[in-house]
Order: C-alpha cells, then sequence, then structure tokens
C-alpha cells in the first residue's frame, strides 16, 4: 500500500515537471556564439509576444482551410443533390410520356374495338338481312356511280345548269357481279 501511494506521488511530480513548452524565438545575433546568453526579460516578453502572433496566424490559417474545406463539401452535396433532383425529374417526366403514351394506345384500342364491333354488328345486319343468293334479288343501282354528262338546255345563253344520266341498263350474274350492257340493246 505505501508503495503504491510512493508510486502514485512519483508519477504526480513528473508529470508536473513534464511542460510540453517549446523553446522561444529569441533571434539570437549572428555574431554572439557563446554556450551560455542571458537573456534581457524585455527580450523575452517580445519572444513570447512573437509566439503568441505566430499562434494566432495558425489558427487563422487552419480555420481558413477548415472553411474551405466545409465549403467545398457543401459545393460538392450542392451538386450531388441538383444532380439527384434532375435524375427525379427525368424519371417524372419518363413516366408521364410513358402515361400518355399508355392513355393514347388504350384510346386508339378502344376505338379500334368501336370500329370493329360496329363492323361486326354490320355484317351480322346484313348476313341476316340478306339472302345466299344474291343473282335471285333485284339490282341496286345505288352501289355504282355512273358517269354524269351535262346537257345543255336548247335556248339558254349561260351554257345550262340540267344534268343528265346516261344510265346503261344493268345485269347481274349468278355470282353477284354487275355487267354493264350497250345502249343499244
Amino acid at each position: 500500500m505505501r508503495k503504491t501511494i510512493s508510486l502514485t506521488k512519483a508519477l504526480q511530480v513528473k508529470t508536473k515537471q513534464q511542460k510540453n513548452s517549446k523553446p522561444l524565438d529569441l533571434q539570437q545575433r549572428k555574431e554572439y556564439h557563446s554556450r551560455a546568453v542571458f537573456w534581457s526579460p524585455r527580450k523575452l516578453r517580445e519572444a513570447r509576444v512573437r509566439e503568441s502572433v505566430m499562434d494566432r496566424e495558425k489558427e487563422e490559417k487552419e480555420k481558413v482551410e477548415l472553411e474551405k474545406a466545409h465549403k467545398k463539401a457543401e459545393t460538392a452535396s450542392a451538386k450531388l443533390r441538383q444532380l439527384q433532383e434532375n435524375k427525379e425529374r427525368e424519371r417524372l417526366r419518363a413516366k408521364k410520356r410513358e402515361e400518355k403514351e399508355r392513355i393514347v394506345a388504350e384510346k386508339k384500342a378502344e376505338q379500334q374495338r368501336n370500329i370493329q364491333e360496329k363492323e361486326n354488328s354490320k355484317k351480322a345486319i346484313q348476313t341476316s338481312q340478306m339472302g345466299k343468293r344474291k343473282a335471285s334479288k333485284p339490282a341496286v343501282a345505288l352501289k355504282q356511280r355512273k358517269k354524269q354528262r351535262v346537257v345543255v338546255a336548247e335556248g339558254r345563253e349561260d351554257g345550262g345548269d340540267k344534268i343528265g344520266r346516261d344510265l346503261a341498263p344493268i345485269a347481274i350474274t349468278r355470282c353477284g357481279r354487275n355487267i354493264k350492257l350497250l345502249v343499244k340493246f
């Protein structure tokens, strides 16, 4: 027990003696080369002031470097944030574009379905209303467009406004084709 107490006291004394002090920059003259030098209190005071000024300058320099590092980190994070925002905007634009394309495709498909349904219903109505043999039914003249000839009325100077048609008789074959007969028969 006595040994530990004495050892701790010895350590305390040793730590008190160990100071982290560095030699003062007393700016010794070059022509003065002796080993033992006595310094005046004024020279010591000036050396301490120079050391404190150097310490302040060093701290300011470190502070400036730290601020530069913070600014650099902030600009890097801002740039990264901007890139992420741009990617997000691009992703949203692509999503909207795909949504529009999907809507357009759905509308087009819906229109196609409606057209197909109308055609199917027309076909169903036509097949139910029409018989299988077309030859047994009278010919429908509305399907074919005939050439129109302008007939000038007599006694009119402006050329006439009456339109006359030269209709040729139509015959239908057994398979349903129209045949244009000559006018003289």
